[in-house]
């Protein structure tokens, strides 16, 4: 998995080339989050990806993640 991972003060963000590389980064931002007593806030997070045939089905924990922006 290729992965870069920026984060300033309270904010991460993350960035991959695979949804799969994707979805397990956020897994586990949000075990070692859940490990220090820290959520991942799924109404402020925010996926921006570039055009493809499918949106990726991401998770946080059970609650699927629904809110999607396109990278021009």
């Amino acid at each position: 998995m290729t992965l870069l991972e920026l984060q300033y003060a309270d904010d991460n963000a993350l960035v991959t080339h695979q949804e799969e590389d994707l979805q397990a980064a956020v897994d586990a931002f949000s075990y070692a989050y859940n490990a220090l007593g820290l959520t991942l806030n799924i109404r402020k997070t925010q996926v921006l990806f570039q055009p493809s045939s499918t949106w990726p089905p991401i998770r946080i924990k059970t609650a699927r993640y629904h809110s999607w922006r396109l990278m021009p």
